[in-house]
């Protein structure tokens, strides 16, 4: 099947597990175009998760079609497109503190396109299990502070 097909089903893949994560977690809410991100990130009440497959089609000419793009460079894309100045990327591998974009790509945590869509972006990579320890320090801290308030 043709590089565009496999991009539709990828981005449909995306979507589905979007809609898994959302089920899991009810603070999830879903978006599916920049006006509907806006809102959600205005209102407070929730945390916005992307279902790319609408936009990605809307942006196509600025989006590549390719095996070589992956939820990365998508990251990077929406980032930039909505003009935040950084982009967290969990990984499942272990993750350099200090990198270049072209590094990332040789040791094949991030895809080949990723440096395109990722300039100007402060970039940090985390591994699970350090992400699960910052996830793990956010809850002690937020469990210390109601004592803080108290002092």
């Amino acid at each position: 099947f043709s590089e565009q097909t496999a991009h539709e089903m990828a981005l449909l893949a995306m979507s589905q597990y979007a809609l898994l994560l959302q089920d899991s977690c009810k603070k999830l809410q879903a978006f599916s175009s920049l006006e509907e991100l806006e809102k959600i990130l205005k209102e407070k009440q929730s945390i916005p998760i992307w279902h790319p497959t609408k936009l990605c089609m809307e942006y196509a000419e600025e989006i590549a079609a390719s095996w070589k793009m992956t939820s990365d460079s998508l990251a990077a894309w929406l980032a930039k497109k909505i003009g935040a100045k950084h982009l967290i990327l969990i990984k499942s591998a272990p993750c350099p503190v200090e990198f270049k974009l072209e590094t990332l790509v040789a040791q094949d945590l991030v895809d080949e396109l990723f440096p395109h869509y990722a300039t100007d972006l402060n970039i940090r990579l985390f591994s699970q299990e350090e992400f699960a320890l910052c996830e793990e320090y956010l809850k002690i801290t937020a469990l210390l502070k109601p004592s803080y308030a108290s002092i």
